[in-house]
C-alpha cells in the first residue's frame, strides 16, 4: 500500500481500502504506535516488505470514520499521535538521563550540584571548551540559588528539549564573541 498526495490545491487526497489487496484473515492483529515505529525504518521505506494482515491492522486503525477510506484528517491526526509520542518518549528519556548523570557527578548526594561539584569534571558538557564552567553554571543556575537542580541541568544538557533553548544559543553566542575579540 502506497499512501501520497501530489494535489497543489491541498484538497483531501484519500485511500480506499478496496483498492489495496489486503489479507482479512487476522483483524485482530492490531499493532500499537511504538511497535510498530520500532519496526520501522523511515530511511527505509522503499525497502520494507509489508504483511498484508500488518497493512490491514495499520488502515483500521487510522479509519476512524470507519468508511473505508483515509482522508487527509485522519492521516494528520495519525501523524500528529506518533509526534506526541516521539516528543514524549524523547523528553522521559532525557530527564532519565539527566538525572542518572547529575547522580554521577553530585558528591554530596544533596540532589543537586554545586559548582564546586560542577567543575570537578565528572560531568561532560557541551560548550564546556568554549565557556568556563562557572559561566555555564551561571546560566544554569536559573534562581541563583548557588545549586543546579535537575531540571535546570536538563536544560543545559538537552536546551533543544527544554524552553530555554533560545536563551542557550544566545548565551554561547555572547560568549564565543566576547572570547574572539
Amino acid at each position: 500500500l502506497l499512501l501520497y498526495s501530489g494535489r497543489s490545491d491541498n484538497s483531501a487526497a484519500t485511500v480506499d481500502s478496496t483498492d489495496a489487496n489486503f489479507n482479512t484473515e487476522s483483524a485482530e492483529d492490531e499493532l500499537a504506535w511504538d511497535e510498530m515505529d520500532s519496526d520501522l525504518a523511515w530511511d527505509d521505506i522503499d525497502e520494507v516488505e509489508a504483511d498484508p494482515a500488518t497493512v490491514r491492522a495499520l488502515f483500521e486503525r487510522l479509519d476512524v470514520s470507519r468508511d473505508g477510506r483515509l482522508d487527509v484528517a485522519e492521516l494528520q491526526a495519525a501523524l500528529e499521535s506518533q509526534a506526541r509520542s516521539y516528543f514524549e518518549s524523547v523528553r522521559a528519556s532525557t530527564t532519565y538521563e539527566t538525572h542518572a548523570l547529575l547522580g554521577a557527578a553530585d558528591a554530596d548526594d544533596d540532589g543537586t550540584l554545586s559548582l564546586p561539584e560542577f567543575e570537578a569534571g565528572r560531568l561532560y558538557v557541551h560548550h564546556a571548551d568554549q565557556v568556563e564552567r562557572p559561566d555555564l553554571f551561571a546560566f544554569a543556575d536559573v534562581d541563583a540559588d548557588g545549586q543546579v537542580a535537575p531540571s535546570e541541568l536538563h536544560a543545559l544538557l538537552f536546551p533543544e528539549w527544554s524552553g530555554r533553548a533560545d536563551a542557550f544559543r544566545a548565551f554561547l553566542r555572547e560568549r564565543v564573541r566576547a572570547a574572539h575579540d
